[in-house]
């Protein structure tokens, strides 16, 4: 999908459906909707692989602090972006699941993931809802 993450989310919404991508791109995450963070992933994505003059959140309206001058909210670093993700990311799986039967084997993660930062990790990614993604087939994920 080259370096476009609209395109790639386009081709996804094609597929899961509107009806299910929508309402994450329209959905408030720490101030800033999904649209605007897939922009921002975008943005960040091609500032940091190809030489810029000015970073994307200086020359974007919608990153500018109101009433201030030369004064940035920089979306890469808000908490924001990692929510979208992980609910994004969630849809995914849950269509992967009802379409195909691809789920996480939870011997393989119970297996990789043995530490506290894995563990915090798996509950904020999954929100309470771990069970919904996970398998008993363990060629459902790769090693």
């Amino acid at each position: 999908m080259n370096h476009k993450v609209t395109d790639l989310v386009e081709e996804i919404e094609k597929s899961i459906g509107q009806g299910k991508v929508q309402p994450l791109l329209d959905k408030k995450y720490d101030g800033y909707t999904g649209s605007i963070i897939l922009k921002a992933i975008e943005a960040a994505y091609l500032e940091c692989r190809y030489p810029v003059p000015t970073h994307f959140y200086e020359v974007d309206k919608d990153f500018k602090v109101p009433d201030l001058k030369n004064a940035y909210y920089d979306p890469v670093y808000s908490s924001g972006l990692h929510k979208f993700c992980y609910e994004f990311c969630r849809i995914i799986l849950t269509d992967l699941k009802a379409k195909f039967g691809i789920g996480i084997p939870e011997s393989w993660w119970n297996q990789k993931i043995t530490d506290d930062a894995g563990r915090r990790f798996g509950n904020l990614f999954f929100d309470s809802r771990k069970e919904d993604f996970m398998s008993q087939n363990l060629s459902s994920c790769p090693n």
